[in-house]
């Protein structure tokens, strides 16, 4: 791999991670047109591109992971005290703050429990660029949606359970390639009465989980892999590269995506999906 595709490579993670036009179906678009086929060999180089895109979150939303952190703390202390316990049920009723979004994530992240019961058929899923050409049309149709539904003014303070719930539904279509994970749960979102800017960040609150777990599941990967396998095919300049170019990226990326669906402006992502979509069905062969 040449510094080159690694700058390459890091712009699509950076943007695709966060913009509405799905990560996963472009990397596989990309490798192929790279001749990056052999995934197999660049395993450490994609645990990079993640590592940078989840730098790109806690930039951009650093005050709320840090509040969040703190509340994660306070409640695993807590759990190992009786009366702290006894208290949950009432905090989770009474709750206005940092604290109910910690739990809300909570909920929204269950759903992805299923992706290991279903990894083995999702992985299949990744050498189909037929497939990334369907789901990017899907994907397409998703984001015009959105663009259309009411607008609504729920916030953290009054957004419910099942809310979160069923945003963390939408996140569990994105394990399928060309299916834009911040597009579902953003759609998902708005759906259930979230205000735009909200979805969006908690869109992008959501993918922390999503994004370890996929580094998780790569790492896990990584150490079933030969050492030759996992180093010699990318020289130590570009995974610096891919790092610095995903995660500054992803920053304008957030940034970017934030202004576009306040303005209601998604159907320019829309229009994209489709025709890439569209391109990639004509020339998969």
């Amino acid at each position: 791999m040449t510094v080159f595709q690694s700058i390459l490579l890091g712009i699509v993670q950076g943007l695709t991670e966060f913009l509405p036009i799905s990560s996963s179906g472009h990397l596989i678009i990309f490798q192929s047109l790279l001749k990056l086929s052999d995934t197999s060999r660049y395993l450490l180089f994609d645990i990079v591109l993640h590592v940078g895109t989840l730098i790109s979150i806690c930039i951009v939303f650093w005050k709320d992971i840090k509040s969040i952190t703190v509340e994660f703390f306070k409640l695993l202390i807590g759990c190992f005290d009786k009366n702290s316990r006894k208290n949950i049920k009432s905090d989770i009723k009474s709750m206005n703050n940092s604290k109910k979004l910690l739990y809300l994530l909570v909920v929204a992240t269950v759903p992805l429990i299923f992706v290991v019961f279903i990894k083995k058929y999702v992985d299949a899923l990744f050498s189909s660029l037929l497939l990334v050409g369907f789901m990017l049309i899907l994907t397409s149709i998703i984001l015009f949606l959105t663009d259309k539904l009411i607008d609504s003014r729920k916030n953290f303070s009054n957004m419910s359970y099942l809310d979160a719930l069923i945003t963390g539904i939408f996140q569990l279509f994105a394990v399928i390639p060309g299916i834009s994970r911040s597009g579902s749960t953003i759609f998902g979102a708005v759906l259930c009465g979230l205000k735009r800017e909200i979805a969006v960040k908690f869109s992008m609150l959501m993918s922390i989980m999503a994004v370890l777990g996929a580094l998780v599941g790569t790492i896990k990967d990584l150490f079933s892999s030969s050492a030759n396998t996992l180093i010699a095919y990318v020289p130590i300049t570009s995974y610096l590269t891919g790092f610095l170019v995903s995660a500054i990226t992803g920053v304008f990326a957030i940034r970017f995506l934030i202004k576009l669906i306040s303005n209601r402006k998604l159907k320019y992502f829309a229009v994209y999906c489709l025709i890439v979509g569209i391109v990639v069905i004509i020339f998969h062969n």
